[in-house]
């Protein structure tokens, strides 16, 4: 990462924490959303694991 990509981020930060949202948080959450495609309810984690087992 550059220094002019390191400013920008710095800035997208400023600008949601200005908004009232915690960067780290969103940053969390989005990672934990693209681990989990599908979805967290239980169907979706129950459907998973069910094809999960069946593929072994």
């Amino acid at each position: 990462m550059g220094l002019a990509d390191a400013r920008k981020a710095r800035d997208a930060a400023k600008l949601q924490k200005s908004d009232g949202s915690n960067p780290v948080q969103a940053r969390k959450v989005e990672k934990l959303k693209a681990m989990t495609p599908g979805g967290d309810t239980f169907k979706d984690v129950a459907l998973t694991s069910s094809t999960a087992r069946l593929n072994r």
